[in-house]
């Protein structure tokens, strides 16, 4: 009898809530690639990204560990954009006008950022796996309300990112605003950006076309 495979990724549990949520600190830059007519500080709550809120009720706002995972998780066409890449040697097209209209910020925390940790030893014992961060988001959506509502009140989701899962991703609950700060530091084709922009495009074989 053949196998059917894993089952997706399903509700949280009933008990979410009664399960040990151990947090960690962070304190460490973070990074956040921003459109440049918007505040780089933002908190969305549109219920349109994958850790937002369901009900609209508290913001998230999303950076990187790194400036490159911020450029990934931000400025890399969708999977299903890429069926014609042929035409580009292989290469992943990105529109030159959707970079020039984002910017680069640096996200300080004045309090250490308690955290918790979706990407590794942990999601077993609240009954998930590693499809939280790759699923739909209309799943993993009520698996953030669930753990910002959990007793241990975490600051932030740390997650690995869909398009590099090497690169380490961050949701931050509005709960934090008062100790986040998010400074930005230019657009991308500004020459300070240079070597992060030239590492984006060789590290993930891009190829900048006009548009897209």
């Amino acid at each position: 009898m053949k196998g059917k495979g894993p089952e997706p990724l399903g509700l949280p549990p009933d008990d979410v809530h009664e399960r040990p949520l151990p947090l960690s600190s962070y304190q460490n830059l973070a990074y956040r690639v921003y459109w440049l007519d918007q505040n780089p500080k933002y908190f969305g709550k549109e219920k349109k990204w994958r850790f937002d809120d369901p009900l609209g009720e508290y913001g998230v706002m999303y950076a990187s560990t790194t400036p490159l995972g911020a450029c990934a998780e931000t400025l890399l066409p969708l999977p299903g954009a890429l069926a014609h890449t042929a035409a580009f040697g292989g290469s992943i097209p990105v529109s030159g006008t959707n970079i020039a209209a984002h910017g680069l910020a640096e996200v300080t925390f004045t309090s250490p950022l308690q955290y918790f940790d979706l990407s590794g030893a942990h999601l077993a014992a609240i009954g998930a796996d590693a499809s939280i961060a790759t699923g739909p988001w209309r799943i993993t959506q009520l698996w953030s309300r669930a753990l910002f509502t959990h007793p241990a009140q975490p600051d932030a989701l740390f997650y690995r990112g869909r398009r590099d899962p090497s690169q380490i991703s961050l949701a931050i609950h509005e709960r934090a605003s008062p100790s986040v700060t998010a400074a930005p530091t230019g657009g991308l084709f500004e020459p300070q950006h240079r070597g992060l922009l030239a590492g984006f495009v060789l590290h993930y074989r891009v190829v900048i076309v006009p548009s897209g």
